[in-house]
């Protein structure tokens, strides 16, 4: 949504290729933190740095 305002701002905090890799970098974020979620809930990773600990590997928790 201000993609247009940091591309043409000329003292924009980050230039529009930062800009770019940070909205990226966000949604690649959101999406492996929904994996996660999702995995926890249904009992496939564990959600605890001990059970972290405990079963290191992915599969069935």
């Amino acid at each position: 949504m201000i993609a247009l305002y940091v591309e043409t701002n000329p003292i924009a905090f980050c230039s529009y290729q930062d800009h770019l890799l940070m909205v990226d970098t966000l949604l690649e974020m959101c999406r492996l933190r929904s994996e996660s979620i999702h995995g926890q809930l249904g009992r496939h990773c564990p959600s605890t740095l001990i059970q972290q600990a405990e079963r290191p590997g992915p599969g069935e928790f």
